[in-house]
C-alpha cells in the first residue's frame, strides 16, 4: 500500500510541480522591477508548495482508502474476517486506480451502486453538448489504460526514486559534514583586525548575534557556516591579499547571509532538491532562488559600502578562486557573476527566465508518458515529421536534413558487415534477389543487407548520401537525413562506415549504391534504407551483406514498387520514393512519381516527397503534374511543395511557370511561396518579375517577400536592384527591408559603401538605424570603426544607440569592447553611455565583460 501511495504521489507531482513553476515564473515576470527580497520570498514559497503538493496528494489518497475501509465494513453483514477480506480487496482496487480514487471510494457504498430505472431514463434523455460523448470516451479510454498499466510501473518508479534519494541523501550528509569540517580543520582564530571588521559590519547591518570569525587555509572564498551559532570562515590568503576596505565589503555580504538566516534557507532548498531530484522544474526554481538570494545580499553589501563598481571589482577578484561543492555554506561567489555585475552597475532588472533545460525536460516527461499510453492502448502509426530547414554549407543541397548535436558517432568497430556474400554473375535482379532471400534464411543475424548499384546520375554535380540513422560531420556541425552533395571537394566531410570497393569490388565512383536492411523472417519488410554515391563509405552495423552487383533502372524501380506495396512506415515509404527518384530513366521515374502525387489514398508526406522529386526531373510531364497540383490539390502542404519544386528545376520553363503562379494563385500564402522559389532561379525573367513585384506589388507582404527573393538570387545578380530600392523607394518599410538584404552582398565592401550613404542621406531615422544594424553583419575590417563613428556622431540619437548596440554583434569582439568602454566613459549622451554598459554586459565572454564594466 505504501508503495502505491508513494508511486501515485510521484506521478501527480510531475504536473503539480510544473504548474507551480509556471505560476512562479509568471509572478517573477510581473515582479521584474520589484526588490529581489520579494522575488526570493515568492521563490521559496514556490519550493515549499512543490514539496507540499505531493505530500497532500498522498495524504488525501490515504484518507480515501480509510473511508473505503469504513464503508466496506458498514455495508456488509458478514463476519469480521469477511469484512477484513473485503476491505483488503477494496484497498487493492482503490490503489490500482490511483487516477480515480475518489470514484472508487464512492462506488463502495450501496447508494452509489444502485441506479433506478427512472434515473437511467433521465440520464439517457438528458441533452449533452456536442463532442462531450467523444471527449468522455477518450478520457475514459485514457483512464482505463492508465489504471491498467501505470500501477504495474509504480514499484519500479518508487524503487528508482528511493535509489536516487539514497544517493543524494548520502551526498547531502557528506556535504553537511564537509561544510562543518571547515570550522575544525586547517583553521585558526582570525586576526584581531578581521574580528573587529566583522563587529563593525555587524553593527552597521543590525546583526546583534555573536558571530565567530575563523581563518582557513583550505578555502579560497569567505563563507558562512551555521545558523544559530554562525561562523564566518575567511581565507587566509584574502586577509593579506586584499585591502581592508575590500575585505569589509566581502564581509558585509557574508554578514548579510547571517542577518537573513540564509544557511537555513540553503539547507531547506537542498532538501527540496533532494526529494524532487527527478523534476527539472524544481531544479530551475531552486537555481532562481539562489540567484535572488545572492542579489539580496549584494544589495545589502552595496548599501553598506556605497560603491557598486568597487564591490563588483572585489567580486571579480574572487571569481578565479571560486570553490565549488560546498553548497551548504553561503558564499559571496554564488550566482552568475556577469548577471550580478550588470544588475549592480547598470541597474538592470532581472527577468523571469523559464529556462530551456527544465522546459525541455518537462516536454520529455510528458512525451514519454503520452507515448507509453499510446503504445499500450493500441497500435501506433509512425507519423513523419517534416524536419526544420537547415542551411548546410554551399556544397550541399538539402532535401530533408535534420541537424543534430555533435554528441555521438557510430561505433567504427561495427562499420563493416559481419560477412559479405556475392550473388552469382548473370541473371536478372529478381533472380538474384530470390538468391539473396534464400541465403538470408540461413544467416544467424535477425536482419541482413541487400545491396546493388545503378547507373551514375546524368548530372555530374549530383552526389547523394541518404541515411537517417548515420550522421555526417561537416566541420563542427553534424547532419543526418537525405543530403544531395554538390561537385565540390569533400575534404571537410567526415562519413562513418566502411569503403565499398574492398568489400564488393570496383564500380564508377558516382554510381548510386542502394542498400536495404530486411528482416530475415519476412524479407518483404524493409527496416532501413541507405543510398549513396559508390565512393562514399557505408555503416553496416555488423549486419551481413548480400551483394547483387549492378542493376538496370527498370528492374530496380520495379523492386521499389514492390516494396511500396508492403511498407507500412511512412518514413520507409518516403525513403522508397527518394530511392526511386535518384534513378536516371525519366520515362520510368516520372510516371511513378506522378501516380503517387495524384493518389487519393497516399499520405500527405509521401505525396509531398513525390512533388519534391518531380522537381528534380526536367520533363514536360513533371511540369504539368506539378502545375495541376499547385493549382487544384486539396492539400495545402502538397500545393506548397509542388510550387517550391520549380525553384531548383533545371528547366527554362520553370521560371515562367512560377511567374504565372505568382500572378494567378488566389492564396496570398502560396503566391509568397512562388515568389520565394523565384529567388533560386538564375535567369533574367525571374529578376525582372521580382523587381516589378518589389516596386509595385499588391500588398506590402508580397513586396517584402520579393525583396528577400531578390537578395537570395544566385551570383549577386540582385544587388543593383536592392540598392536602388533601399535608396529610392517611397515606403520607409520597404527601404528598411532592402537595407536588411544588403548584409549578404558580395563583396562586402559594396554593401558597406551603400549603407554608409543611406545613413547620411535617408530622411527616416528608422531606416538609418536599420542600416547601422546591418553594418554589424557585414564581414568587413572597417565595421567596428564605422559603427564607433556613428555611435559618436550619428545624425540621430536612435542611430547612435543602434550603432552602440550593434558593436556587440560584430566579428571583432576585442576592438568592439575597447570602443564600448570609450563610449561608456566619455559619450555626451547618458542614453548612449547606458546602452554601451548594457552591450558590454551582453558579451559572451563573462570575465572580459565584468572587467570592462568595472573599468568603466
Amino acid at each position: 500500500m505504501t508503495m502505491q501511495l508513494i508511486g501515485w504521489a510521484l506521478v501527480h507531482s510531475l504536473w503539480q510541480v510544473a504548474l507551480v513553476a509556471f505560476v512562479v515564473a509568471g509572478l517573477f515576470a510581473l515582479m521584474r522591477h520589484a526588490p529581489p527580497t520579494l522575488r526570493y520570498a515568492v521563490g521559496m514559497a514556490g519550493l515549499g508548495l512543490m514539496l507540499a503538493l505531493p505530500v497532500v496528494t498522498a495524504f488525501r489518497t490515504t484518507s480515501a482508502v480509510s473511508r473505503s475501509f469504513s464503508s466496506t465494513a458498514l455495508s456488509t453483514g458478514t463476519t469480521g474476517s469477511e469484512t477484513l477480506a473485503d476491505a483488503e480487496r477494496g484497498r487493492s482496487g482503490q490503489l490500482s486506480s490511483g487516477l480515480s480514487a475518489p470514484a472508487a471510494s464512492a462506488s463502495a457504498t450501496p447508494s452509489a451502486t444502485v441506479t433506478t430505472d427512472g434515473a437511467k431514463r433521465a440520464a439517457e434523455t438528458t441533452p449533452r453538448p456536442v463532442g462531450v460523448e467523444s471527449l468522455s470516451a477518450f478520457a475514459a479510454g485514457v483512464r482505463a489504460i492508465a489504471n491498467r498499466y501505470v500501477p504495474l510501473a509504480l514499484p519500479w518508479m518508487v524503487a528508482a526514486w528511493l535509489l536516487g534519494l539514497l544517493v543524494l541523501s548520502a551526498r547531502l550528509i557528506g556535504g553537511i559534514t564537509r561544510t562543518r569540517r571547515l570550522t575544525t580543520h586547517s583553521t585558526s582564530r582570525a586576526e584581531e583586525r578581521v574580528v573587529l571588521a566583522v563587529r563593525r559590519v555587524s553593527r552597521t547591518l543590525g546583526v546583534d548575534r555573536l558571530v565567530r570569525v575563523l581563518q582557513s587555509t583550505s578555502i579560497d572564498v569567505p563563507m558562512v557556516v551555521g545558523a544559530l551559532r554562525p561562523i564566518v570562515v575567511v581565507p587566509a590568503s584574502l586577509i593579506t591579499g586584499m585591502t581592508p576596505w575590500q575585505l569589509e565589503m566581502l564581509l558585509a555580504h557574508e554578514i548579510a547571509h547571517i542577518r537573513r538566516y540564509d544557511y537555513l534557507g540553503n539547507l531547506a532548498q537542498t532538501v527540496v532538491e533532494t526529494l524532487l531530484f527527478y523534476h527539472p522544474a524544481a531544479r530551475w526554481l531552486s537555481e532562481r532562488v539562489r540567484d535572488e538570494r545572492e542579489n539580496c545580499c549584494d544589495d545589502i553589501a552595496v548599501a553598506a559600502c556605497g560603491d557598486p563598481a568597487a564591490y563588483t571589482a572585489t567580486l571579480l577578484a574572487l571569481e578565479e578562486s571560486r570553490t565549488d561543492g560546498l553548497v551548504f555554506a553561503a558564499a559571496a561567489t554564488g550566482g552568475s557573476l556577469v548577471k550580478r555585475a550588470r544588475r549592480l552597475l547598470v541597474r538592470e532588472s532581472n527577468h523571469s527566465d523559464l529556462g530551456p533545460r527544465w522546459i525541455a525536460g518537462l516536454i520529455t516527461i510528458v512525451a514519454a508518458l503520452f507515448t507509453a499510453t499510446q503504445a499500450v492502448g493500441g497500435t501506433v502509426r509512425t507519423a513523419f515529421v517534416r524536419e526544420a530547414s537547415v542551411s548546410p554549407p554551399r556544397s550541399i543541397a538539402s532535401d530533408t536534413i535534420s541537424r543534430k548535436r555533435d554528441d555521438g558517432w557510430p561505433d567504427a568497430s561495427r562499420a563493416a558487415p559481419e560477412r559479405v556474400l556475392r550473388a552469382p554473375a548473370g541473371g536478372s535482379l529478381a533472380e538474384r534477389w530470390r538468391w539473396a532471400e534464400k541465403q538470408g534464411r540461413n544467416l544467424p543475424s535477425r536482419s541482413y543487407w541487400i545491396g546493388y548499384v545503378v547507373a551514375a546520375p546524368s548530372d555530374e554535380s549530383a552526389r547523394y548520401y541518404f541515411d537517417a540513422n548515420v550522421p555526417v560531420r561537416i566541420g563542427e556541425s553534424t547532419f543526418s537525413g537525405r543530403m544531395q552533395l554538390g561537385d565540390g571537394p569533400l575534404s571537410d566531410f567526415r562519413f562513418a562506415g566502411a569503403a565499398l570497393a574492398p568489400l564488393v569490388g570496383n564500380h564508377a565512383p558516382r554510381s548510386t549504391a542502394i542498400f536495404m536492411l530486411v528482416d530475415r523472417g519476412n524479407p518483404s519488410r524493409v527496416e532501413r534504407i541507405h543510398l549513396s554515391s559508390f565512393a562514399l563509405p557505408v555503416h553496416f552495423d555488423r549486419a551481413p551483406l548480400l551483394w547483387l552487383d549492378s542493376a538496370g533502372d527498370s528492374e530496380s524501380i520495379e523492386r521499389m514498387r514492390s516494396y511500396m506495396l508492403t511498407a507500412r512506415s511512412e518514413d520507409i515509404r518516403r525513403e522508397l520514393v527518394a530511392a526511386t527518384g535518384v534513378h536516371q530513366d525519366s520515362r520510368l521515374v516520372v510516371p511513378f512519381l506522378i501516380g503517387l502525387l495524384q493518389s487519393r489514398t497516399e499520405t500527405e508526406g509521401v505525396r509531398r516527397e513525390a512533388a519534391e522529386w518531380l522537381g528534380k526531373k526536367p520533363d514536360p510531364r513533371s511540369i504539368a503534374a506539378l502545375v495541376r497540383a499547385a493549382r487544384t490539390d486539396q492539400n495545402e502542404g502538397v500545393r506548397h511543395d509542388a510550387i517550391e519544386a520549380f525553384g531548383h528545376m533545371k528547366y527554362t520553363a520553370a521560371s515562367d511557370t512560377l511567374i504565372a503562379l505568382g500572378q494567378s494563385l488566389e492564396s496570398e500564402e502560396l503566391r509568397k511561396v512562388a515568389i520565394e522559389a523565384l529567388g533560386h532561379r538564375a535567369d533574367a525573367r525571374a529578376l525582372e518579375y521580382l523587381t516589378r513585384m518589389a516596386r509595385s506589388g499588391r500588398s506590402p507582404e508580397l513586396r517584402i517577400h520579393a525583396i528577400e527573393a531578390i537578395g537570395s538570387l544566385p551570383d549577386g545578380r540582385g544587388f543593383a536592384t536592392i540598392t536602388d530600392i533601399a535608396r529610392n523607394d517611397p515606403s520607409s518599410e520597404i527601404r528598411r527591408k532592402a537595407v536588411e538584404e544588403l548584409a549578404h552582398a558580395e563583396p562586402p565592401s559594396r554593401a558597406m559603401e551603400v549603407l554608409r550613404q543611406i545613413i547620411r542621406s535617408d530622411p527616416d531615422p528608422s531606416v538609418q538605424s536599420e542600416a547601422a544594424e546591418t553594418i554589424a553583419e557585414v564581414n568587413d575590417p572597417r565595421t567596428v570603426g564605422i559603427l564607433t563613428e556613428l555611435a559618436k556622431s550619428g545624425s540621430d540619437l536612435r542611430v547612435q544607440l543602434e550603432a552602440t548596440e550593434s558593436l556587440g554583434e560584430t566579428a571583432a569582439p576585442r576592438e568592439a569592447m575597447a570602443a564600448l568602454r570609450e563610449l561608456a566613459r566619455a559619450h555626451e549622451s547618458l542614453e548612449v553611455r547606458k546602452k554601451a554598459l548594457e552591450t558590454i554586459g551582453d558579451f559572451h565572454e563573462e570575465q572580459g565583460s565584468v572587467e570592462a564594466l568595472v573599468q568603466v
